[in-house]
């Protein structure tokens, strides 16, 4: 069986994960869901927090581990699996972008979302008076973010989103095909994303060859909308690794 380090994405926390944990766990896999520094239960202020700062926590938690891990990277947590591939591919079994940014070398995520013409992310922030932090708009997420979970299930992840650092949104990641290229790479697109376009989605497969791409008919966070599917998709990428 396989151990799944669940990273999420941005503004978001471990709790994004809490519906599908379980149903790996059920499976037999290990499921370990964190909270990036800034985030959740990870009290850092979020002004302090910088993008090695992410790297370094998935690091922290891979060394307690005795095998090598699949992670899972959602939305804006495709950079900071992508940066742990590249310090240590040899640890890592194989990387899952969740309607995830696929970054090149030299992208930043703030790079690659005002790239994306068809997203909603940029109507969607607002940012304290400093600019360290931004704030994802509540009245906006269940629109862009959860489209479509129950309604109440979605008021309930609204009222979750926290603020997001500003720094490791704005930092690009060095990404090399000796180190990063050579990590196996999974894709699972997500057809009616209103956050991270259909069209950026393929476009980013193009820059890394995907050894598998699957679909999901749900929306950005399909961890709510869909974890049965997700986790059936999960479970297979891990057997096809065994």
């Amino acid at each position: 069986m396989s151990a799944f380090v669940l990273i999420h994405g941005a503004w978001s926390g471990a709790w994004c994960w809490d519906r599908l944990t379980p149903l790996l766990r059920a499976k037999g896999h290990e499921a370990i869901a964190l909270d990036l520094p800034g985030h959740g239960t990870n009290r850092i202020s979020p002004e302090l927090v910088s993008f090695d700062d992410y790297v370094a926590s998935v690091v922290q938690v891979m060394r307690g581990l005795q095998g090598e891990p699949i992670l899972v990277g959602h939305s804006m947590g495709g950079f900071t699996i992508s940066a742990v591939a590249e310090l240590m591919p040899e640890r890592v079994t194989g990387l899952v972008y969740l309607c995830a940014l696929l970054p090149k070398d030299g992208d930043s995520p703030a790079q690659m979302t005002r790239d994306d013409p068809e997203a909603n992310l940029s109507r969607c922030a607002t940012f304290d008076p400093e600019r360290m932090c931004s704030t994802f708009r509540e009245e906006k997420a269940a629109e862009i973010l959860f489209g479509m979970c129950a309604p109440d299930e979605a008021a309930s992840a609204a009222a979750k989103l926290a603020r997001q650092p500003v720094r490791p949104v704005l930092a690009p990641v060095h990404l090399t095909a000796q180190r990063f290229g050579e990590v196996p790479k999974y894709y699972i697109e997500t057809l009616q994303d209103r956050s991270v376009s259909l069209t950026l989605q393929r476009r980013m497969q193009q820059s890394w060859p995907c050894r598998r791409v699957f679909a999901l008919d749900t929306d950005h966070s399909p961890f709510l909308s869909a974890p049965d599917d997700l986790a059936s998709i999960l479970c297979e990428i891990a057997r096809s690794g065994d």
